[in-house]
């Protein structure tokens, strides 16, 4: 999990350093001017200058004059650092800073952000249900099953397809039991809980993945193509959508979701608008409320043992599998 609060600041400048060690060489130094009243961000990619998870690294602020940073590595390491010197409000939105007195607002959000919580991965585990076989256009249940299971293990290899094939429940909507039994082939831990607003956020809070099933009717519809906040022109009933953060801004609390239900649709930039869609909180829960009041949680590898616990004493909160409530999604 990571948490932002009153973030960082407007991206104004920008340098990469690629650095390969040795035996005899396993110090990296990055040098630059420290300006007053910028913060200087150093962030860090081991795969490639063109992979979008950059990471931050170090933090440099309060600093003005000649910095030299010794950058730690290991012997026949390699990789990329990033500086980012930033000034002004900032926000951090899908691996990246941008300009919160521009973007911000523009997308939607607001004026200011308050905080900002997810559970990303630093790898690409988003899936798109359109073009997951003949039952594309119900294949919202086994696009989010796939999805929790790349997010739960980089190297998983299982497709929206894969699950459909495992459970093809006659071509048609998939269901809670289904989400449950494929996972439980997959190995990975769920469980499921009553939704409400404090119960998903503490989720959330402890690195979990939520997944919910709701109606589309109760999400209300963006205003431009330039919002990343609400619908973006599909609607229904039953849908699965994996739940990944929640960001707080100018006393509005949202809902950061992996929708599957994208079909291609990109913004400007090229990236899915199905990714990191953000939808009000009071919206999402009156979505979920009138489908199926409860939500799903798949655990992060580090937390197994505790769910294992958890479903083995079957406690007043914590449902087991025998009695998980039906619920259906396209």
């Amino acid at each position: 999990m990571k948490k932002f609060a009153h973030l960082g600041q407007l991206i104004v400048a920008l340098c990469l350093l690629a650095f390969t060690t040795s035996a005899g060489a396993v110090q990296v130094h990055l040098k630059f001017t420290a300006v007053a009243g910028n913060v200087h961000r150093i962030l860090f990619n081991p795969v490639a200058p063109n992979n979008r998870f950059w990471q931050d690294y170090i933090i440099v602020t309060n600093k003005q004059g000649q910095i030299d940073l010794s950058l730690p590595t290991t012997n026949g390491s390699s990789g990329f650092y990033r500086l980012v010197d930033t000034t002004g409000p900032a926000f951090w939105y899908d691996w990246r800073w941008y300009n919160q007195s521009n973007n911000f607002s523009i997308w939607g959000f607001g004026s200011n952000q308050v905080a900002y919580v997810h559970n990303d991965r630093s790898w690409d585990w988003y899936v798109d249900q359109a073009n997951t076989g003949p039952d594309s256009a119900v294949n919202c249940g086994p696009a989010v099953a796939a999805m929790a299971c790349h997010w739960f293990n980089q190297n998983s290899t299982v497709t929206a397809l894969d699950a459909r094939t495992t459970y093809p429940e006659g071509d048609g909507w998939w269901s809670t039991t289904d989400l449950a039994n494929y996972w439980n082939l997959q190995g990975i831990p769920w469980n499921y809980y009553p939704a409400t607003v404090a119960a998903i956020t503490n989720s959330v809070a402890q690195g979990q993945l939520v997944i919910l099933c709701l109606d589309l009717a109760y999400l209300s519809q963006a205003t431009n193509s330039l919002q990343r906040v609400h619908g973006f022109g599909f609607s229904g009933t039953g849908h699965f959508v994996c739940l990944k953060g929640y960001r707080q801004s100018d006393g509005t609390l949202w809902f950061e979701l992996y929708d599957p239900c994208d079909y291609g649709n990109t913004y400007a930039d090229g990236t899915p608008k199905g990714r990191n869609r953000h939808y009000s909180v009071t919206e999402v829960m009156a979505a979920v409320i009138n489908w199926w009041p409860y939500y799903m949680t798949v655990l992060p590898p580090t937390q197994q043992n505790v769910q294992t616990q958890a479903m083995v004493q079957q406690s007043s909160v914590a449902k087991s599998f025998s009695s998980l409530p039906v619920a259906m999604g396209k």
